[in-house]
C-alpha cells in the first residue's frame, strides 16, 4: 500500500507528464500549418489544465490534475519562470531600443 504523499507525487508526476505530452503534441500540430509551437503549448495548458479536462481525468479516486496540489504548483511557477526567460531572448537591444523611448513616453503617465 502506498503512503498518501507518493500517491501526491505519483499523481502529480503523471499529470505534469500528461501535459507535457499533450503540449508537445499541439506545439507540432501548430507548427505543422505555420502557427508558432508556443501557441499549441498554450492551449494545451489551456485545455488540459486542472479547470478544464485535467480535472475531469482520475487516478486514485482523484483528478489527476488539482491547482492546490503543491507540486503541480511549483511546476508551474517554474513553467512561467521559463517562458518569461525564453520571451527575453527573442528581444534584441536594438529592439528594445527601438520601442523604449516610444513606450516609456507612451506608458509612463499610468506609472503611479
Amino acid at each position: 500500500m502506498l503512503a498518501v504523499d507518493e500517491i501526491v507525487v505519483i499523481r502529480s508526476v503523471i499529470g505534469i507528464c500528461f501535459l507535457v505530452f499533450t503540449a508537445k503534441l499541439l506545439a507540432g500540430i501548430c507548427q505543422k500549418y505555420k502557427v508558432p509551437g508556443i501557441v499549441g503549448e498554450v492551449l494545451a495548458g489551456m485545455m488540459f489544465g486542472p479547470y478544464a479536462f485535467g480535472g475531469t481525468i482520475f487516478f486514485f479516486g482523484e483528478p489527476i490534475l488539482r491547482a492546490e496540489d503543491p507540486v503541480i504548483l511549483s511546476f508551474v511557477q517554474i513553467g512561467g519562470i521559463i517562458v518569461l526567460f525564453l520571451a527575453g531572448l527573442h528581444l534584441t537591444f536594438a529592439d528594445f531600443l527601438h520601442a523604449g523611448i516610444h513606450s516609456f513616453q507612451r506608458y509612463s503617465r499610468f506609472i503611479a
